[in-house]
């Protein structure tokens, strides 16, 4: 009887301790939802305070697009400290224009070998955001793991291997490392093959295309702008140290440039009374624009109609290409680091003020531009030469934008590490977000090949064709040779 007392009075002991632990536990979560609470009371309002532009709202509508709301739960015990760390909201537009902000400093939350806080949180998003399908089920998606610096180099150095010879009917004599003699003694270089195009850039302008057949310019969700976001940089007038065959970068993206305004010129769907062109930023440490770049060739009012077509002119007239050309040429030479989310934020304020109006988007004192359900998609053609200061900020604020469709053409060195090393990163990003398209050029190039691959990706089911490319009005002189 004792015994049986025993069992019956342990057992209640261990009742009672369950269920002080469990109060506990129950406090002690209380305790942390109230914290939590607190937290996002200071840092987005009052609840009640909600409305469809409150700081709340714009909140909400980043952690839906960046696939983290399911991680900002009080059971998460994580939250707390990411939510401090300002994980769940956007980038503040402060630190986006500082040179110096919090996303600019060391790690914080782990012991990778993160450059700095940016880069932490720009791969915590990737491997912990989830995408959905049409149906609401979650997409399995492997981890995107920075590697070490070992094996950054040994990748580099294995996509350097992968390299093949270009297409040869796109070559030109106008390319521009054949006015060198020793560089045009050793051909043109071995390219890596560029990325598939995503899916979502294939979609992009073929809604625009099938909402102009059913009449009119259809809804925002329907139409897409182009612009230009070039690097201007001290680097991209550098001369290469020896050993390293080819022209200078700014050089090269002259070139392909000249080659490619007049495509994108008569496929501008907004075309003003300054006239047919490609709006263009440039940036260094600071952001700058040039307005529209083009050719001032005659305006070909029907988009249906694709060049050659009979009132097209017999010569280019390249005149106002060259002179905006002359400011850019001027902002290489002068100087300046690489800061691309200076050129990022002057994008955003030229497209929101271009395409805004109506309610389609506002301003939030904060976060800066917001783009609403009804806003215009961008297809944003970014043409640099280098790894820039804030490029983690850069790819971290587009995981944040469905509006805007990138695609980053890098043009380096050939045969360089460093060159591919870059380009695998950008690689892994373009990868985790449908968003981007990259390509990467280097060496002595086939400008027309290039710019069939970028304008392929820019323009997607839009795009130049074969022939286009390859018309001979569109092709350039071939340069005298220098030693």
């Amino acid at each position: 009887m004792a015994f049986e007392n025993l069992k019956v009075y342990l057992a209640q002991r261990s009742a009672e301790k369950a269920a002080k632990k469990e109060a506990h536990a129950q406090d002690k979560l209380s305790d942390y939802a109230r914290k939590i609470a607190k937290e996002e009371d200071k840092r987005w309002g009052f609840p009640e305070e909600d409305g469809p532009h409150s700081t709340r709202a714009v909140v909400e509508r980043y952690q839906t697009v960046m696939g983290i709301q399911h991680l900002a739960d009080a059971s998460n015990k994580k939250y707390l400290k990411y939510l401090q760390m300002g994980y769940f909201e956007p980038v503040p537009q402060a630190w986006a224009n500082a040179p110096i902000s919090p996303l600019t400093g060391p790690p914080v939350a782990s012991f990778n070998s993160f450059d700095d806080a940016a880069e932490e949180r720009l791969y915590w998003v990737l491997n912990n955001s989830i995408d959905l399908d049409a149906n609401g089920v979650v997409k399995p998606k492997p981890n995107v793991m920075k590697p070490d610096q070992w094996s950054e180099l040994r990748m580099a150095n294995k996509r350097m291997k992968s390299a093949i010879p270009i297409d040869p009917r796109f070559n030109s004599n106008g390319d521009y490392f054949l006015a060198n003699k020793s560089y045009k003694n050793k051909g043109y270089s071995r390219q890596v093959p560029p990325m598939e195009i995503s899916n979502a850039f294939k979609e992009l302008f073929a809604n625009q295309a099938k909402a102009r057949e059913l009449g009119g310019q259809g809804h925002g969700t329907d139409e897409v702008d182009v612009m230009i976001l070039i690097d201007v940089s001290s680097s991209m007038g550098w001369d290469h140290p020896f050993g390293f065959a080819q022209p200078r970068h700014v050089e090269v993206v002259h070139n392909i440039l000249k080659r490619a305004i007049h495509h994108m010129e008569v496929r501008d769907s907004y075309a003003s009374n300054g006239g047919a062109g490609v709006e263009t930023v440039c940036f260094n440490s600071t952001g700058f624009s040039l307005g529209k770049v083009g050719s001032r060739i005659p305006r070909i009012r029907d988009p249906t109609l694709i060049l050659p077509h009979p009132r097209a002119p017999k010569q280019m007239n390249y005149s106002n290409f060259e002179n905006k050309w002359r400011m850019i040429s001027n902002l290489v030479y002068t100087g300046g680091g690489t800061r691309v989310m200076q050129g990022w934020q002057k994008v955003k304020n030229i497209h929101f003020h271009k395409h805004g109006g109506n309610g389609k988007a506002w301003k939030d004192p904060i976060y800066g531009w917001q783009a609403g359900p009804n806003m215009a998609k961008l297809s944003l053609l970014v043409l640099l030469d280098g790894e820039a200061a804030d490029m983690d900020e850069f790819e971290l604020e587009l995981l944040g934008e469905k509006w805007a469709y990138v695609t980053i053409c890098l043009i380096g060195k050939e045969d360089c590490p460093d060159h591919h090393r870059h380009a695998n990163e950008l690689t892994r990003i373009a990868h985790a977000n449908d968003h981007i398209n990259f390509l990467d050029v280097h060496g002595r190039i086939s400008e027309r090949l290039v710019v069939s691959d970028v304008l392929e990706r820019v323009y997607a089911s839009s795009a130049p064709s074969y022939n286009e490319i390859m018309d001979p009005r569109f092709d350039l002189p071939e340069y005298s040779i220098t030693a």
